[in-house]
């Protein structure tokens, strides 16, 4: 996708911007001349993935497991001129029934469901009165799969997440605000790498059709891609990045 998309100038709001996903797509805006505000709780991967941005507006280090917190920054962030929304960050925990917590249960709702619903409830309806706004929910396969590596905690709080994409498509689509979702599978990310072990992960790689992980570079293409005009019909769809795992 080339400069020339007109979305140079517009600001864009990417949670989870210390991280490796997080900071390709902050990546892929700056390099079509988006101004990106970072929020994420790491505040070392944050002034890493700032110092990369020629067009970085502004960074807030917020644990998004903790509401108060974050409703306490909302109003500062809501005075940008927001337009973009990727609501990206994650916390997965590997854990089933018997083994989740009722605090972990609480914490992957924080940082994957609650958060982007008060995100998009500070944001949206200045993108509506605005006439145009894009909203990119990074959910996941684990969504539609239960997948055990992530947790059923992290399953169940991403596939809210895409019902809050199908919900504000619906509400705001008429008002130039699109909401959609991405659905990765298996990124190459150290996490990725770490929790799987190398032997697991080449049978996992095996499984995939294409035979590889998806890269954190190919999910912030998709962001840049959602976000611009060309992709403004596209309302309430939920890309699958994950090579032919999981199809439907």
């Amino acid at each position: 996708m080339t400069p020339n998309t007109g979305l140079s100038g517009k600001i864009a709001l990417v949670t989870g911007g210390g991280g490796v996903v997080g900071s390709a797509i902050a990546r892929s805006f700056d390099a079509l001349g988006i101004h990106t505000i970072l929020l994420d709780h790491d505040a070392e991967g944050l002034e890493e993935t700032a110092a990369e941005l020629a067009n970085l507006d502004a960074i807030y280090e917020v644990e998004m497991t903790d509401r108060k917190a974050l409703e306490a920054r909302l109003p500062d962030i809501a005075r940008h001129d927001i337009s973009i929304l990727v609501n990206n960050a994650g916390l997965p925990v590997t854990a089933g029934l018997e083994t989740t917590t009722l605090d972990e249960w609480h914490d992957q709702l924080a940082v994957n469901l609650e958060a982007p619903f008060l995100l998009c409830r500070a944001l949206v309806p200045h993108m509506r009165d605005g006439g145009w706004g894009r909203v990119i929910n990074i959910s996941s396969m684990a969504a539609k799969t239960g997948d055990a590596l992530s947790g059923l905690a992290y399953s169940v709080a991403k596939a809210g997440l895409v019902t809050l994409t199908f919900g504000l498509a619906r509400e705001f689509g008429a008002h130039g605000v699109t909401c959609n979702a991405i659905a990765p599978g298996y990124v190459d990310t150290p996490a990725m790498r770490y929790g799987y072990g190398r032997d697991a992960l080449a049978r996992q790689i095996e499984a995939i059709p294409v035979h590889r992980l998806a890269t954190a570079e190919e999910i912030a293409h998709a962001c840049a891609f959602l976000a611009s005009p060309l992709a403004g019909s596209i309302n309430g769809e939920v890309l699958d990045i994950n090579g032919g795992l999981v199809t439907d």
